[in-house]
């Protein structure tokens, strides 16, 4: 804590340079990147409107991406005949020849897609670590998603509950004193 840094009686920071505002109540949107599939065709997740996508990023050198693709695999086969669910692997590999190899010998469902730029697309979907998903409703809004260990099926099922859920923002808590307690409130 620095010297006049704090919060006013309304809970808003004053003498702070904000790097991250989770209190907008605005859900991004998909971005305007092209991704390849195998063969070379450009692909879009705006190609995909007025369907639930559920998109992983990954990558072949990725331990953690190899070890959740079962259960992966598992929830995608459980939506397969639903045609209003799309699940769309994204890998992040930079060779794609090795790439196209590994998803030869290994039998992926859903849509595989390649980034030519993996700085590009960490950047547009504003993220460092892989595995990392990402849930996007009929509208092309998205937000970070569990893995599909945890996932809500229920954003799957319904429409609704995915947009309640995407437009949701992030809820920030404090503690408090209260009859010699400390409490947990809810700010925003």
């Amino acid at each position: 804590k620095n010297k006049g840094y704090g919060t006013d009686t309304d809970n808003n920071l004053y003498n702070v340079t904000v790097l991250w505002d989770f209190t907008s109540n605005t859900p991004p949107s998909l971005p305007k990147e092209i991704f390849n599939d195998k063969n070379g065709n450009k692909v879009s997740l705006k190609d995909f409107g007025g369907k639930t996508l559920y998109v992983t990023f990954w990558a072949t050198w990725c331990g953690p991406c190899l070890g959740e693709k079962p259960e992966l695999e598992k929830l995608k086969k459980q939506y397969e005949d639903n045609e209003d669910v799309i699940f769309i692997d994204i890998s992040l590999d930079s060779n794609v020849e090795f790439w196209k190899t590994y998803l030869s010998k290994n039998e992926h469902s859903g849509i595989q897609l390649i980034t030519g730029n993996e700085a590009k697309t960490r950047s547009n979907y504003q993220f460092s670590g892989i595995p990392y998903h990402i849930i996007v409703d009929s509208k092309g809004n998205y937000k970070e998603i569990q893995s599909p260990y945890f996932i809500d099926k229920e954003f799957l099922n319904n429409q609704d509950e995915l947009t309640e859920y995407i437009n949701t923002p992030y809820k920030v808590f404090k503690t408090i004193k209260a009859n010699e307690k400390d409490t947990i409130i809810r700010v925003r």
